[in-house]
């Protein structure tokens, strides 16, 4: 915290206290001021021959270091904000000031604003390689085979020779036909694509009990 300005009578009598011989901790303890404030004074006599206080490389700031930290400690609050209002919020405060010097107040501080790195175009090179990658991309992935027989000959549940039914699926008509070659009984049901000879199969199975099992069997 930066202390209150020595009056130049009280500078003085530190130059004239050290012109008598008097040390820096001797004058500091007479006239209770700080051991590096009287060596900073006699130093500044030294040099420019003078203890008055030289004019300032600048314009005083309007803002106190109160009114500083309040702004510093809003920006982390909303990181957002706009400095039109840091600026009415000082003017609130009885410190306004410029635009300018609250950003410079603030940047100060190490608090600055961001903005989003703008992506780069692509370059003919780059652009040629993705449209390599996403060909290669969609190619589809080669379909296994499916590996195995799948019956078309099952036995006939009316005369109970082995693989004498043969099943023909008419796909156009989505219609299963199973036929024995023996007997020369025939059943037609419907298919789906996802239908397999198997199932036209299992639903003339499915027929012949429900025809031939008497009705007092039946649930």
């Amino acid at each position: 915290m930066k202390s209150k300005e020595l009056s130049v009578d009280l500078r003085d009598r530190i130059v004239s206290k050290h012109k008598s011989g008097e040390g820096y901790r001797k004058i500091s303890a007479a006239l209770n001021v700080p051991m590096s404030t009287v060596a900073s004074i006699i130093r500044k006599w030294k040099k420019f021959g003078t203890t008055v206080s030289l004019p300032r490389a600048g314009r005083p700031s309007k803002l106190s270091d109160r009114g500083r930290g309040t702004l510093v400690g809003e920006v982390p609050k909303d990181p957002m904000v706009a400095l039109s209002d840091l600026q009415h919020s000082s003017e609130e405060r009885g410190e306004p000031s410029s635009r300018t010097s609250i950003s410079a107040a603030i940047h100060t501080s190490g608090l600055y604003g961001t903005a989003a790195r703008r992506k780069p175009f692509l370059s003919k090179n780059s652009k040629t390689k993705q449209m390599v990658h996403q060909k290669s991309r969609r190619k589809s992935t080669p379909k296994k085979k499916m590996t195995g027989n799948v019956d078309t000959q099952f036995t006939c549940p009316f005369c109970n020779h082995e693989e004498s039914c043969d099943v023909k699926m008419d796909r156009t008509q989505n219609v299963g036909i199973i036929s024995c070659s023996v007997c020369l009984e025939e059943f037609l049901t419907p298919i789906t694509y996802l239908s397999e000879p198997a199932d036209v199969y299992g639903d003339w199975i499915a027929a012949w009990i429900a025809v031939n099992t008497p009705i007092c069997d039946q649930p």
